[in-house]
């Protein structure tokens, strides 16, 4: 597939069906911002970076790519931190790169990062995992960038064979050929064709002779330095300076103001290319009192922007010049600033034709990459088309007055011409110029397999003397240059060595093990918000449930809402595992509670259920004397002791009461409770017994409090105070007192039936007999509460 990385924005294309179309994103658009933003130990990239780059200036990067293999000191540094939110730093090597929240960064590691999110993004279009992948660079880059680009790729993890660059206008022009075939029907028709490339930060200008089957670079012509963007920073500081002095000095020391500023100056711009007529627009700094509204009509903006579209004009004409041509037959625009009108009016002027709208200006460069690409994949028939281009060769030319290294862009004979600081013109020592721009073929056969071209040099150091150098270079399929050897007349030959690599072979494997890590970040960062999410859900769910429980509600709820505000505060910087743990312990002991409340609610039915079945009881059978209570008790308590094995023994002795009920409590129970005191008066009690007496209903009600209190304090204490150890130990104490609970459950219900039977009993023999069972059941219930 191939890839179009741009400064403003990127596309993806693939191969669909019979051709090659973009691929859409994850948000449904063809187009990806190159943006790259750096957040709470997070990197985003795309439509999420544009949203998060508006809160800090140094937190986002774009337009990295213009900085692949530039030194510090290189002059477009300079000119690419008026645009570059983050601060462009030296690195120890000398090189350019991005502070980004204090941490250092290269361009080359930043779009190793951009590129592997488009590459994962697109794989889900594509069958074959064994695909090349074209990348366009645009056609003013050196071997240093080109060097560059093919080093990040391979730091995103795509092997450098199955990598290869495409100039952003050789890839224009393989698309036009191949979607217009219809042009050259005819056998041996040609068509001199321009192709201008006006995009984001850069204009490049390509003359090509094209033909049915073949195609070859004439001359490119590019200014680096010139793009939409260049636009619109004119507009933002003609509208700074129709505002008044507080409004100007608040958006200029507010970086989120000029942001904000910045991209409605933009879209100003694109509304003056649809109409003559003037144009309004509101604009919300969020850093003034109201709302900012700026006008500007087409005259306005053509006066503003005179300056550049004269430098877009010189730049077309050198196009023409090198090509030793005077005009051509078609021009194809691309690039999102071709359409401004005042620049199809140069377009017209200078190539004597109208600019051609038959491909779409911003996903061309991406078609003409993928068929590129899948011209280079095995299993993939496209016509037989030959490519021959140009790269631009940059010399550095280091003289004795010069301090620093001069570059020098062309694709065609050139004469340097650099800058000496304190140097007058006459002491320059020297002029350098070459015979001829280096050419080479693109195709099948000769895919990674560099071939060989000679460069002739000639230095003129005097007026009458001069030295010729010849060398020999290696050009690849990527336009890379590496000279192998260095011939002067006068001298013996001698050899150069030749760095292949931009970066070390340790840099490479560092930053690709730092990619990985970001990679394992990222991936359980989004496992983390997942958990959360459902962290979260838990929670209101277990709100919604409770809210039809008016007695917990108050109790439980201030509870949930103490483990949201965990969940907004520390739970986005916790450790995933930390979340995975917490939410599961968490949501384990909100169904534990839950279930509990389940069963309070079930004995409160077998209770009234009991009092139901045993008031029948009293009423039909038990006045009668057909049957004694105390007998009925005892048979239900024999039925319980069943499922009751832990405490068997203690039921046992229950059932066995009505041996001996006055030794069994005076020889185990040191505090034997009742009901009421002037009832265990008139059984016989004496008053030392009395002392120790409390009412049954107390015990059952402080059984049921305590419980509930205990649990919540412990799912407080637990839950909302970090401790996942204690909230381990509080699961496994829920877990194995289950049948704790169960029992203590079972025995308030036989001891509410007891006491309802003592109530509504009539004989005196039932009645003491009914009395006694209660202090020993009231002295078990306490006896399973103290475990």
């Amino acid at each position: 597939f191939g890839i179009d990385v741009g400064s403003y924005a990127s596309y993806v294309a693939s191969q669909q069906g019979t051709g090659v179309n973009t691929v859409a994103n994850e948000f449904g658009e063809r187009h990806t911002p190159a943006l790259i933003c750096y957040q709470r130990g997070e990197l985003f990239f795309g439509y999420i970076a544009e949203q998060k780059s508006v809160q800090s200036d140094s937190c986002s990067v774009a337009a990295f790519t213009r900085l692949l293999g530039k030194k510090f000191s290189d002059e477009l540094c300079e000119c690419e931190q008026r645009f570059t939110h983050a601060k462009i730093i030296e690195l120890d090597d000398g090189y350019a790169g991005f502070e980004l929240n204090k941490e250092k960064y290269r361009p080359e590691e930043l779009l190793a990062i951009y590129l592997r999110k488009l590459v994962e993004s697109a794989k889900s279009s594509i069958r074959d995992e064994n695909l090349y992948v074209a990348l366009s660079v645009p056609a003013y880059f050196g071997h240093y960038e080109r060097i560059a680009t093919l080093e990040a790729a391979e730091i995103a993890g795509l092997e450098r064979d199955s990598v290869c660059l495409v100039n952003s206008t050789t890839a224009a022009c393989v698309a036009f050929n191949i979607y217009n075939d219809s042009l050259f029907i005819k056998k041996n028709r040609t068509e001199t064709i321009a192709i201008v490339d006006f995009g984001y930060s850069s204009l490049k200008v390509a003359i090509v002779k094209m033909g049915r089957t073949s195609m070859e670079v004439l001359a490119t012509a590019c200014d680096p330095n010139l793009g939409g963007r260049d636009f619109d920073r004119l507009i933002f500081e003609h509208i700074l300076e129709t505002l008044n002095e507080d409004e100007r000095d608040r958006i200029k020391h507010s970086f989120k103001g000029r942001v904000l500023l910045m991209r409605s100056c933009e879209k100003l711009k694109q509304a003056l290319c649809l109409t003559t007529q003037e144009v309004r627009q509101r604009v919300d700094c969020q850093v003034t009192t109201s709302d900012i509204t700026i006008a500007m009509d087409r005259s306005c903006f053509e006066t503003l922007t005179e300056a550049l579209i004269h430098r877009a004009r010189k730049t077309m004409q050198k196009a023409l010049q090198d090509a030793n041509l005077s005009n051509v037959t078609m021009v194809e625009a691309i690039g999102g600033s071709v359409r401004i009108p005042a620049v199809q009016v140069i377009i017209t002027d200078v190539f004597g034709v109208k600019p051609s709208c038959k491909l779409n200006p911003d996903q061309t460069v991406a078609r003409g990459c993928g068929l590129m690409a899948l011209k280079m994949t095995k299993g993939y028939s496209l016509k037989s088309f030959s490519v021959i281009d140009m790269p631009s060769i940059r010399v550095y030319v280091n003289g004795k007055v010069q301090q620093g290294v001069l570059r020098v862009p062309s694709s065609k004979c050139w004469h340097i011409q650099f800058k000496h600081l304190g140097v007058k013109i006459s002491e320059i020592p020297a002029t350098l110029s070459t015979n001829s721009g280096i050419r080479f073929k693109i195709s099948p056969e000769n895919f990674r397999q560099p071939f060989l071209k000679k460069l002739l040099i000639k230095i003129i150091s005097a007026p009458l003397r001069g030295t010729s150098i010849e060398s020999d270079w290696i050009v690849d399929n990527n336009g890379v240059v590496s000279c192998v050897k260095f011939v002067r007349p006068d001298y013996e030959d001698t050899k150069v060595d030749v760095c292949t690599n931009y970066l070390s072979l340790e840099c490479i494997s560092s930053l690709r093990k730092r990619q990985d890590d970001y990679e394992i970040q990222a991936r359980e960062k989004k496992e983390q918000k997942v958990k959360l999410n459902m962290f979260e859900s838990c929670i209101y769910d277990a709100m919604n449930n409770l809210s039809m429980k008016p007695n917990y509600n108050k109790e439980l709820y201030p509870l949930l809402e103490a483990a949201l505000k965990w969940i907004s505060s520390e739970g986005i910087r916790a450790p995933l595992q930390d979340v995975e743990n917490r939410f599961s312990l968490t949501n384990n002991l909100i169904h534990k509670f839950e279930e509990y409340l389940q069963e309070l609610e079930k004995t409160q039915e077998i209770i009234q259920s009991a009092f139901k079945d045993f008031d029948e009881i009293l009423m039909k059978e038990g006045r009668k004397g057909k049957m004694s209570v105390t007998q009925i008790l005892l048979e239900e308590i024999e039925n319980e002791r069943k499922d009751v094995v832990a405490y068997g023994t203690l039921i046992e002795k229950l059932v066995n009461i009505s041996a001996g009920p006055r030794q069994l409590r005076s020889g185990l129970f040191n505090e034997v409770p009742c009901p009421e005191v002037e009832e265990a008066s008139e059984i016989g009690y004496d008053e030392s017994e009395k002392k120790g007496i409390r009412n049954w209903r107390e015990i059952s009600l402080t059984f049921q409090k305590s419980e509930r209190d205990r649990f919540k304090d412990d799912f407080q204490r637990c839950c909302l105070s970090g401790s996942l150890d204690e909230m381990k130990n509080l699961l496994q104490y829920v877990k194995a007192s289950d049948q704790h609970y169960s029992n203590i459950q079972k025995l308030i219900s036989m001891l509410h039936v007891c006491c309802r039977l003592y109530d509504i009993s009539q004989k005196p023999a039932e009645k003491k007999n009914l009395f006694i069972l209660q202090n020993v059941m009231q002295n078990a219930l306490r006896a399973l509460l103290h475990q």
